[in-house]
């Protein structure tokens, strides 16, 4: 059956159409104005509006359609139509019984920008399993009857503009960390243990949850710097 002319169509902003490992699924634009100024009279009524800066933050939700590493580079760029969009965040989302998914965001810069500095994340195992995963070995658990039941991961790096009237004229980026939370669902006597894995720290330690009627629940975080690599 054919598919009407405004028939949705995913934009794939972030540059993984030949990815084997995500599939996308759904994008949003997020168009907007950098600089939004208003003007008063003496009674603080509004009298002049200007905006300046278009941009974009788009984001993409991606399927798992195949197990493999997930490599990303933020601070990388893509361009789609008119705009150049910087990679900035990457969130993935695995949960007992619930397909992965993992979601990209970014943010647009001035047309013709390239690449500043970058940020090369670790590679990351996913599995298209419907199950919750213990993402980028960031943690290792133990403990009889003691199941992970969701794990989650947050990748994040800041990007700062110089600009004028709005429009960015050079951009760079820096200040990345990845961040994994867990929760743990406790059926036996044994509590669990979580160690966080070389290189990371448990920046929020194991803390127990004990609702009525149901079974112990343990949650954390657990976290990694990534340095930012100037270009050359």
């Amino acid at each position: 059956m054919a598919k009407h002319a405004g028939f949705s169509a995913p934009v794939e902003y972030f540059g993984q159409g030949l990815s084997t490992v995500i599939g996308l699924k759904s994008s949003t634009e997020n168009r907007d104005y950098a600089v939004k100024q208003t003007a008063t009279d003496e009674r603080g009524d509004i009298v002049a509006r200007d905006l300046a800066g278009e941009r974009i933050s788009p984001s993409a939700v991606y399927n798992v359609i195949a197990a493999g590493d997930l490599s990303l580079v933020l601070g990388s760029v893509n361009t789609v139509d008119t705009d150049v969009v910087v990679l900035l965040g990457c969130d993935i989302s695995t949960s007992a019984a619930s397909a992965p998914e993992v979601t990209l965001s970014g943010e647009s810069i001035q047309a013709g920008g390239t690449a500043s500095s970058t940020v090369t994340l670790p590679a990351i195992a996913l599995s298209p399993r419907h199950k919750a995963q213990i993402l980028a070995g960031a943690f290792t658990l133990t403990g009889a009857g003691c199941n992970l039941t969701s794990c989650s991961l947050s990748a994040r790096a800041n990007i700062t503009r110089a600009t004028v009237s709005g429009d960015t004229v050079t951009h760079d980026v820096s200040g990345a960390e990845i961040v994994v939370s867990g929760t743990v669902q406790q059926t036996g006597a044994t509590a669990p243990t979580i160690e966080a894995a070389a290189g990371w720290e448990l920046t929020t330690p194991e803390s127990k949850a004990n609702p009525d009627e149901g079974y112990i629940e343990w949650t954390f975080e657990a976290t990694k710097a990534v340095a930012s690599t100037e270009p050359v």
